[in-house]
């Protein structure tokens, strides 16, 4: 090749070679520092541990199940931690808090594993299985007739809270509302949030391109490099 030709080339090959790397610097080290913390995801305890930031879980949001909050006179009933909390009181244990109803004295809360009846005071008179009270996995408590009431199957039934039961059926009744906040994420680990940045899926379907674009550009990084040093050695001989 002409000396010529192999200097515009070479001149060529350094403007675009600056140009590539400095496009791609940002995407290759965040990809790269991903890749180092999945490489330590047993050290670093990826897999055990969930983010709790709104914008880290923004992509997720729809995955994260809502936290139901129901307002009482003595504070809020809510579920934190597989524990089921009155204000800052802990009551007994919750992973998801489905229902609430009061009649009286007496306060039956339905969680997604187990249900609680509670006297005055909130003290605590039982916890059962709700299979074992022949309730529904749809079933909510509620009030109807002035007592404790079952609504499940589009049906109303009263609660039997001295048997733990379901009794005969009932006119409709009412069901405590609940308020709805964003619930602690118990379903997107670090891990997973790492792969999903690391392959740029956090980003959605532009972010894979962008991280393939990076990938491209450093493959050509790599021989645009390789050809600059090539011909400074040829120059040298």
């Amino acid at each position: 090749m002409h000396p010529q030709r192999r200097r515009q080339l070479r001149f060529f090959f350094h403007r675009w070679h600056r140009r590539i790397g400095l496009a791609s610097a940002l995407v290759i080290i965040f990809v790269a520092v991903t890749g180092v913390a999945l490489n330590h995801t047993g050290g670093l305890n990826l897999g055990g541990t969930y983010p709790q930031s709104p914008v880290l879980l923004l992509p997720y949001r729809d995955l994260i199940p809502d936290e139901q909050i129901f307002p009482t006179p003595e504070g809020q009933l809510v579920a934190h931690d597989s524990i089921l909390f009155l204000g800052s009181r802990q009551l007994s244990g919750c992973n998801q808090l489905l229902g609430y109803a009061v009649s009286g004295d007496e306060k039956l809360v339905a969680c997604d594993d187990v249900w609680h009846l509670f006297a005055e005071d909130w003290v605590l008179i039982e916890s059962f299985d709700p299979a074992l009270a022949s309730l529904a996995p749809e079933a909510l408590p509620g009030v109807s007739e002035g007592g404790l009431a079952i609504h499940q199957n589009d049906a109303w039934y009263r609660f039997d809270s001295d048997a733990l039961l379901l009794g005969d059926s009932v006119a409709s009744g009412e069901l405590t509302q609940p308020e709805r906040s964003p619930g602690t994420n118990r379903v997107i680990s670090w891990q997973r949030l790492m792969q999903d940045m690391h392959s740029g899926r956090w980003f959605g379907s532009a972010g894979i391109w962008v991280v393939d674009a990076a990938a491209l550009m450093l493959i050509m990084l790599s021989l645009s490099g390789f050809w600059l040093w090539w011909s400074r050695q040829r120059n040298r001989l």
